[in-house]
């Protein structure tokens, strides 16, 4: 969802399609708007001004942590099920690729 920091309202909601439990983790690149969603089994790159779907990856199975590092723009999404840790690259378009 998106708030209003002046009003402190709900200016938008969005639907990942992450399924019943929900966001595991959420990371934000500030240079370019993306919000990026840690889904259970998938990374989801949204644009934070208008809610669309950027890009997305498959990961491991359990996902329950996400970070990111600008400066290389990777994230990195950790998998407890599978027992992984995923680098995801992510560019400025949302577009995102495992490596």
């Amino acid at each position: 969802m998106a708030i209003d920091v002046h009003t402190r309202k709900v200016v938008a909601t969005w639907q990942l399609g992450c399924g019943e439990a929900g966001p595991r983790g959420l990371a934000y690149d500030a240079a370019d708007r993306l919000l990026l969603v840690a889904c259970t089994t998938r990374l989801v790159a949204l644009d934070a001004r208008t809610g669309a779907v950027r890009g997305e990856v498959a990961t491991g199975e359990g996902n329950d942590n996400i970070d990111f590092f600008a400066p290389e723009r990777l994230a990195y999404v950790a998998s407890g099920k599978a027992a992984t840790l995923m680098r995801v690259r992510v560019e400025p378009d949302g577009e995102a690729e495992r490596r």
